[in-house]
């Protein structure tokens, strides 16, 4: 694996472990470019929810067409701001961000962001195979199995009720390593596997409630960090 994908995978990491906070974009608002760094460009923007102003550091271009010195440059200054953020000096990190139409605009010739293996976005020059449409059969797998949307750094957690052959099938289909993808005749032979039984199973799952918007919640009060 490529150093970029392993960088890549703590920050995602720490988004999941809570260690970093992930913000909805559309609570930023009268976005303005005020500067432009080594690979970053520098914008100020309103808070609405905590009614103030922020300064906001967006990538130049995708991850895929960063080189490795630029990555671990920018994940360094993340690491630096997380030690000093309680400084009073120093700007305060409050987490990450992601504007979704620019995702959706720059990954139109990939496919659904969701359902996009890793390497499309890490790896510059990637090419998709037939282990490409493994990880994305995954998703769809995992997407059947809970009834939510696949997003970015979203959970493979499965829900209560789930046959576990059926989850480790669609988290071996995702795992980061091609290699280590199974291929379609293993796929189907395993859903055919008795005890994978998706209709008795459905009597049992436990969905969880998805709200009407995924905006912030007041429980998560973002921490001061990175």
């Amino acid at each position: 694996m490529s150093s970029s994908i392993d960088n890549f995978e703590w920050l995602e990491d720490a988004i999941k472990d809570g260690y970093i906070n992930s913000f909805n974009y559309n609570q930023f608002s009268d976005v303005k470019e005020i500067g432009k760094g080594g690979f970053g460009i520098i914008e100020s923007a309103e808070w609405g929810i905590f009614e103030r102003k922020v300064a906001l550091k967006r990538l130049k271009k995708e991850v895929c067409q960063l080189d490795k010195p630029s990555i671990k440059e920018f994940l360094r200054e993340i690491r630096l701001l997380m030690k000093a953020s309680h400084h009073p000096n120093i700007n305060k990190f409050y987490g990450v961000t992601k504007d979704e139409s620019t995702l959706i605009t720059n990954s139109a010739f990939k496919g659904m962001p969701g359902f996009i293996e890793p390497q499309c976005y890490l790896v510059p020059g990637y090419k998709r195979n037939k282990k490409s449409d493994i990880y994305s059969y995954g998703v769809i797998l995992w997407e059947i199995s809970t009834c939510q949307i696949p997003f970015p750094f979203f959970s493979l957690d499965p829900i209560k009720g789930t046959p576990k052959k059926f989850t480790e099938l669609y988290k071996r289909c995702q795992e980061v390593n091609p290699d280590q993808r199974p291929n379609i005749k293993e796929i189907i032979s395993t859903l055919k596997d008795p005890d994978i039984n998706i209709k008795k199973a459905g009597s049992i799952l436990t969905y969880p409630k998805i709200p009407l918007t995924q905006d912030y919640q007041t429980d998560s009060t973002p921490q001061e960090g990175i």
